[in-house]
């Protein structure tokens, strides 16, 4: 286990494993019994939880609240600490997360070498309580990967922030990595997906001169700061700590090339590595305000060094901060109004200039002055804050020469933008930044909005069609009503009222209208599925899948007739699609649209989906196992109709134990024959269904064998087997096939020559939609209508 390590250097990380020192090899080889929950006579009682945290809490504090030059001295204490022998005995499991603690501060996380000390006290108080009241109150065997997972999806279900549960994650690699934990998929731990909500404030460029014109007229040095941090914030997207303390030295005044330096110093450390970078001033800086800065950087080099830092007097910052904070506040109305926002705001104002303006010939000149004259058709949709001479096409025109991004159309732009950010990735730039992004994809790919089909239904009815947009003018279906009856934008504005200037209507006047029960596809059901059990109301599932209210209806119905039946409880129970990755939803719909266009369902009947559901085994995540060839068949052509190709299954066959005895022990000769025919019979089965030469086969059972002899006996067999050794086939009577589904997944790293083969969970799901559709189909059948 890894407890700190004594070395200068870092330790290097190969192949995903932490290489140990030879001390901390001695602590965890000779201490691993306490960990699993061997008592010793020295420390016969455990702590309570509560004195176990408030330990972790006084070995951490004093480094987490000290400064660099302190912080050092008492990390070189906790380290050694971790080294003294009989620590680890008295308290294992504060000993590992302390150890997990010590190796994030100096080696980083599988995303990020540099992890902050406040991050990684985020990580340490967050998970140590769920950690700690599992795995000592609670009794978990702990050799099997099965124990680990179960204790470790207990511990997610007590981390009461949905957003800190991925932190489990990473302390179940941690103990993967160092070994202490025998060998399991991270992504068999249940941690539900969590969106976070984001803060979406900008300033406009118009409010943005508001600001500049008041400062202009103070004189005071707080003003004079404040309005060079409003410059940092809104010109340059720096965060409040990179603007508060720059060096001197970090801003080059040079004409077209003068840029600010966002570095690591001694006041500060940067969010990540990626944070480090340079960021133009012209052409989107304002002359004015460069010459302010200038002027600025002269007058304190005139007082001290160039390598100290542009504000000297933190307290003048401190105050000019709430000074426009409050002033920003007051402009935009916003009570939530932050430093922060103004970076959010140059992320869209960069964006808009990165891409406009691209090809006069296939854009509208949406940033023209005279934009109402060349679209009076469209003068709804004109968007008044873009028309400013800081967002214009010379400003456009010469960013994109400063930056070296003249060519037209390139998905570089994006990733230059999140560099200019100072982002890990260009997913947290689009998915936390760019709040406009749908008003520039609606200006650069179409001139005319049309209503969506979902949102006229939810407005105006399901037989509701848009003939004219200015003015609104819709119509009822025509094989519905001899006759179109056209509703003018008169006739509809007594009942609708429209505020925007996007054609976005606030209220509806459904058309009633009686219709037949449409046929519902099994695409459709999928769907349907996956939105219910996501809690969407029924109004919003019939909007989305262009359905009525009452087939919605129905269909709940039936979803929980079928959900309550015995057979199918336990999988409508456990397998739920909030709980599910948006990967394994979409194959399920993909599948089922194999299943539709192939006409593949027809071929499947309700016992063979009965009797794939009794070889699933809640307890493994409803994986397949069985001593039936038959059963395997059936699944093995279910995954053909698929599509599923011999290189994503998974064989894993249970060999029953022969002897009387219960242990694990090595294999003589008569074992090997043994196994060895069994799996050749099973294999002699299994190849007139798949390909057996492309697919994995594992061949687990009490025997380890290590002979030459026995080797030859598999060497025998058509295909590569893996031999196993594994308690897990005691009291099996007879031998079990396992059948997994693989998905390609990448680590947590994302490396792409680092990814993996894990299980894929959406065939039960796809089970759950079949049970579904034949209780449907049986609806219909009873009640026609």
């Amino acid at each position: 286990m890894a407890s700190g390590s004594p070395q200068l250097h870092p330790i290097a990380i190969e192949n995903d494993e932490l290489k140990l020192t030879i001390r901390q090899q001695r602590v965890l080889i000779r201490n691993k019994a306490a960990l699993l929950g061997e008592k010793t006579s020295k420390y016969p009682v455990n702590p309570k939880v509560s004195d176990k945290l408030k330990f972790i809490k006084e070995k951490t504090s004093s480094y987490f609240k000290s400064e660099k030059q302190e912080a050092t001295q008492h990390k070189t204490a906790l380290k050694n600490w971790l080294e003294t022998d009989g620590n680890f005995e008295a308290d294992p499991w504060s000993h590992l997360l302390l150890s997990w603690c010590v190796t994030l501060l100096e080696l980083g996380g599988s995303k990020k070498r540099v992890i902050r000390k406040s991050t990684v006290n985020d990580y340490l108080i967050s998970v140590a309580e769920p950690i700690l009241t599992v795995l000592t109150n609670d009794d978990y065997d702990l050799t099997e990967p099965d124990d680990w997972i179960e204790a470790l999806n207990k511990v997610i279900t007590l981390v009461k922030s949905p957003s800190r549960r991925v932190f489990v994650r990473y302390f179940a690699n941690y103990l993967l990595q160092t070994k202490v934990a025998p060998e399991f998929e991270l992504s068999e731990l249940d941690i539900p997906s969590h969106q976070t909500q984001v803060d979406a404030n900008i300033l406009t460029c118009h409010e943005a001169e508001i600001v500049l014109q008041y400062f202009e007229a103070q004189t005071d040095i707080t003003s004079q700061t404040a309005r060079l941090l409003f410059c940092l914030g809104f010109f340059s997207g720096l965060r409040r700590q990179e603007a508060s303390k720059l060096k001197l030295r970090d801003i080059q005044i040079n004409g077209k090339l003068s840029e600010v330096h966002v570095r690591r110093n001694l006041q500060r450390e940067l969010k990540s590595p990626q944070s480090a970078r340079n960021v133009p001033l012209a052409p989107f800086w304002p002359e004015q305000e460069i010459k302010f800065l200038q002027y600025f950087v002269e007058s304190a080099l005139s007082e001290r060094r160039i390598d100290q830092a542009l504000f000297a007097d933190q307290v003048i910052v401190s105050k000019a901060f709430t000074q426009l904070s409050d002033l920003l506040r007051q402009i935009t109305a916003e009570p939530n109004f932050r430093f922060h926002h103004l970076r959010h705001s140059y992320a869209n104002w960069m964006y808009w200039l990165l891409h406009a303006h691209q090809s006069e010939k296939k854009l509208p000149a949406i940033c023209s002055t005279n934009f109402l004259e060349e679209n009076k058709k469209h003068q709804a949709q004109h968007i008044a804050f873009l028309n400013h001479p800081w967002l214009s096409k010379e400003v456009a025109v010469a960013l994109k020469e400063r930056l070296g991004l003249t060519f037209a159309l390139s998905r570089k732009k994006q990733f230059v933008l999140s560099h200019l950010l100072g982002h890990s990735s260009i997913e947290t730039t689009c998915g936390s930044y760019l709040h406009l992004l749908d008003v520039f994809s609606y200006l650069f790919l179409s001139k005319n909005y049309q209503l969506s089909r979902p949102l006229l239904i939810q407005h105006f009815g399901y037989h509701a069609k848009v003939i004219s947009l200015h003015p609104l003018q819709l119509k009822k279906s025509v094989s519905l009503l001899q006759q179109p009856t056209l509703l003018n934008h008169e006739q509809i504005t007594k009942n609708v009222t429209i505020e925007s200037s996007l054609p976005i209507l606030r209220q509806h006047q459904a058309v009633a209208v009686e219709t037949e029960t449409k046929q519902v596809s099994l695409v459709q059901l999928a769907n349907f599925m996956i939105l219910h059990e996501k809690s969407l109301s029924a109004m919003a599932i019939a909007s989305s899948l262009e359905l009525t209210p009452a087939e919605i209806e129905k269909l709940i119905q039936c979803y929980q007739v079928t959900a309550t039946r015995t057979e199918y409880k336990a999988l409508f129970t456990k397998i739920k699609a909030n709980n599910l990755t948006k990967k394994c939803t979409n194959n399920v719909v993909a599948w089922c649209e194999i299943l539709e266009f192939e006409n593949g369902v027809n071929a499947l009947n309700q016992q063979a989906i009965k009797d794939l559901i009794s070889i699933m085994i809640p307890g493994k995540g409803f994986l397949p196992r069985t001593d039936c060839v038959i059963k395997a068949a059936e699944l093995l052509k279910l995954t053909h109709q698929l599509k599923i190709p011999p290189q994503q299954h998974a064989f894993r066959l249970l060999i029953a134990n022969h002897t009387d005895s219960q242990k694990l022990r090595r294999g003589n000769f008569a074992d090997a024959q043994f196994v060895a025919a069994t799996a050749e019979d099973w294999i002699n089965k299994l190849v007139k269904h798949i390909n057996l030469k492309a697919a994995s086969f594992e061949c687990a059972s009490l025997f380890q064998f290590t002979s030459k002899v026995s080797q030859q006996e598999f060497d025998k067999l058509p295909i590569t087997v893996k031999l196993i050794q594994s308690k897990e086939v005691l009291y099996k009577n007879n031998p079990l096939l396992e059948v997994r589904i693989l998905t390609s997944q990448k680590r947590l790293n994302k490396a792409s020559h680092n990814q993996i083969d894990t299980r894929d969970k959406s065939l039960a799901n796809l089970i759950k939609v079949l049970c579904l559709w034949f209780s449907w189909q049986k609806l219909k059948e009873n009640n026609p209508n």
